[in-house]
């Protein structure tokens, strides 16, 4: 099996080398011939590696971080050069390479998300004909078909409109293509609609918790199961705007996960396997910030919305920046999921499950005025607030009128999901895209500011050169034409 899956990677990078339309490679003529060997050909392909990048952008793009620069610790070159992603320069992967910046494939989301979906067409189409019992087919399958949907769904929520844009309708946006099979083909492909991207992400979600509910199996939280993949349906009917199946999917979850990680007893890693709340763990560290933490702090406006016995600014989320070390770190808050666990990557959390949940129950109560929703919402905003504060300070929450309390709910997402799957960036997005601004400070006292407009055309990110080069059947997003400057 190690020899097949040898094979694969060799022949994929021809494959790669070759003329074709979208980044994803193509598979070998060796198939690996047991049920087993599927598991790790998906380990391989399928789930995002330690050697993949995913996310980077979308957290450089939200307004929970700032630029900063000290003369005492000055930030790298290599560093700097990521700078055109924080400013919302339309052609940032180009600025970003010609200014030095490490590997342009931190940037290349279409890139790697094809590569995963490459890796689950593979077991999907060829787990039938494998030799081994239908319990490890549908076992495998059903990792595989939550795998596809998560990454189209990254994918179209990166280049493409949101779902609910209010300037147009899922069916008219473009998205992107759709991939089904692992065949090559030199054919160009059109991008499917955010419509048709979403319909297929909800099928593929419906026969992945089908086959996952069948095969209950927990082997690890570095496998997709059906707790996960309900997760994942649960944030895929947020964006879709569909409450009820927000609520029935995050309940599912809920119901076999119920606990909340206890900050004022908790020793480990947020971004962890030993995290109790952790439901799936995958990727790596860098998928966070890797070479450029030693210029980007968080917000001061992230920073304001943390209140005193918060325990997530006591190291576990982030820091609050001592007056000793403020000549090195200009901001108040320091970033710190990231820094406790060098095994750490991106995870799924409990946590989400109760905030989709909440947030869903208070759409339907600004919808209908029942206020048994409104309640449901507080029971869970305030069972994961209460674990988040320091022991005995905690004031729950009460009824208040539908707009506020979902205010309070997107509040509360924001604070718990910092720096996390690029989560602040895609709800700006289903927010209404609002606009934002970045602040650079050069020096002490120096500030320059970048506005992103409300709707602004870099709200959905341009589709990568080297994918517009491969696929001439791609049309590009709508983008800005000059360099944007500080205001």
């Amino acid at each position: 099996m190690k020899r097949n899956i040898l094979l694969l990677i060799v022949i994929t990078t021809f494959f790669c080398s070759c003329k074709k339309f979208l980044e994803e490679q193509s598979k070998t003529e060796i198939i690996p011939k047991r049920t087993s060997d599927f598991g790790d050909l998906l380990a391989g392909q399928g789930y995002l590696s330690t050697d993949n990048y995913m996310f980077i952008e979308t957290m450089l793009l939200s307004d929970d971080i700032q630029y900063f620069s000290s003369t005492t610790y000055p930030p790298t070159p290599t560093a700097l050069a990521d700078y055109p992603v924080f400013q919302w320069q339309a052609d940032f992967i180009t600025l970003c390479q010609q200014s030095g910046s490490l590997s342009i494939d931190r940037f290349n989301t279409w890139k790697t998300a094809y590569k995963c979906i490459l890796g689950s067409n593979i077991a999907l189409q060829y787990l039938d004909g494998s030799i081994g019992s239908q319990s490890e087919k549908d076992w495998y399958k059903g990792q595989a078909y939550a795998l596809r949907a998560f990454n189209h769904f990254i994918l179209v929520n990166t280049y493409g409109n949101p779902y609910n844009d209010s300037t147009t309708t899922p069916d008219k946006s473009l998205g992107v293509p759709i991939r089904l099979d692992a065949n090559v083909t030199e054919k160009p492909m059109a991008r499917n609609t955010v419509k048709e991207v979403y319909n297929q992400i909800t099928q593929d979600l419906d026969s992945a918790i089908t086959l996952l509910e069948r095969e209950r199996r927990n082997f690890s939280p570095r496998i997709i199961d059906r707790s996960s993949a309900h997760l994942l349906a649960s944030r895929v009917y947020l964006y879709m705007e569909d409450w009820t199946k927000v609520v029935e999917n995050a309940s599912k979850v809920i119901e076999v996960h119920p606990d909340i990680l206890d900050l004022n007893s908790n020793t480990n890693s947020i971004i962890s396997t030993s995290n109790i709340e952790c439901l799936f763990w995958y990727g790596d560290s860098k998928n966070y910030f890797d070479n450029i933490n030693r210029v980007v702090s968080l917000s001061d406006d992230l920073n304001r919305s943390f209140e005193d016995d918060d325990l997530r600014v006591a190291g576990f989320y982030c820091d609050r920046t001592p007056d000793f070390l403020k000549f090195l770190f200009p901001s108040d808050l320091m970033d710190n999921k990231w820094q406790v666990d060098n095994s750490n990557g991106l995870t799924w959390r409990t946590s989400e499950a109760y905030l989709n949940r909440a947030e869903a129950n208070i759409q339907l109560y600004r919808i209908t005025g029942d206020v048994s929703k409104a309640q449901a919402a507080l029971d869970d905003l305030n069972k994961l607030r209460v674990n988040r504060y320091l022991t005995g300070t905690y004031k729950p929450w009460t009824l208040v009128s539908g707009d506020k309390l979902l205010q309070q709910c997107r509040d509360e997402r924001r604070r718990e999901f910092t720096m996390e799957e690029g989560h602040r960036w895609f709800d700006l997005r289903r927010y209404g895209m609002p606009e934002i601004k970045h602040i650079y400070t050069p020096a002490p006292g120096e500030n320059q500011i970048f506005t992103l407009k409300k709707h602004d055309p870099q709200y959905t990110l341009p589709i990568p050169p080297d994918a517009l080069q491969r696929n001439p059947g791609l049309v590009q997003n709508k983008q800005i034409t000059t360099l944007r400057k500080p205001d």
